[in-house]
């Protein structure tokens, strides 16, 4: 029998939540499989004003996905809802993203781990929307519970997007469900250590 030892973050103790903005915060690195494409196609069916800042360097062959990305918020007339920012976001400014934000997205396809974004965002007491297809992030969102779990559809991630605008007060509730998320599973260095080492 083997147990699972997830791996925590270098500084957890760094995040904090300063506020719950107007936007939703997807940052990771810039390529295909992550799916920012299919947050920017989200942002076009919601009803509520909500933005979305998608932030990260890109993967040295994907200059024509970030090209691709562009024209994306250009077709559906998004330029005032969305911030790309597609470089290096310093510790600093990535700790101030997430403690400014309403939520955020992180939707790889079929992914083998559940990703920093989703811890991140967890201890900054923020609630994650991604899909059922997404892979790892499925072992610590719960749809309803610390965030949402939608289809890898644009009006159903929108829904979703929508809900977190209008409820700022179910935003933190589930925030904070996802920072007890983190304790339950025990993803400190402490425990990892104390069982590599024990």
């Amino acid at each position: 029998d083997a147990e699972v030892l997830y791996p925590p973050l270098p500084h957890p103790e760094r995040y904090h939540a300063s506020g719950f903005g107007d936007f939703l915060l997807y940052l990771s690195r810039l390529v295909h499989h992550k799916r920012q494409w299919l947050a920017v196609e989200a942002l076009h069916h919601t009803r509520t004003p909500v933005k979305l800042v998608i932030a990260g360097r890109p993967d040295p062959d994907a200059e024509r996905y970030v090209y691709q990305l562009k024209q994306l918020v250009a077709k559906y007339r998004l330029s005032d809802r969305v911030s790309l920012v597609p470089q290096w976001i310093s510790e600093s400014e990535k700790i101030r993203l997430f403690a400014e934000c309403l939520g955020t997205i992180y939707a790889p396809h079929e992914e083998d781990s559940y990703g920093y974004p989703t811890l991140e965002s967890y201890h900054s007491g923020k609630p994650v929307i991604s899909t059922s297809d997404a892979g790892g992030t499925n072992e610590l969102i719960r749809h309803g519970e610390n965030g949402f779990v939608t289809a890898a559809d644009p009006e159903a991630m929108a829904q979703a997007m929508d809900q977190l605008y209008q409820d700022r007060a179910m935003a933190r509730a589930l925030g904070q469900a996802g920072r007890q998320k983190i304790d339950q599973l025990g993803i400190t260095w402490e425990n990892v250590l104390r069982k590599l080492l024990g």
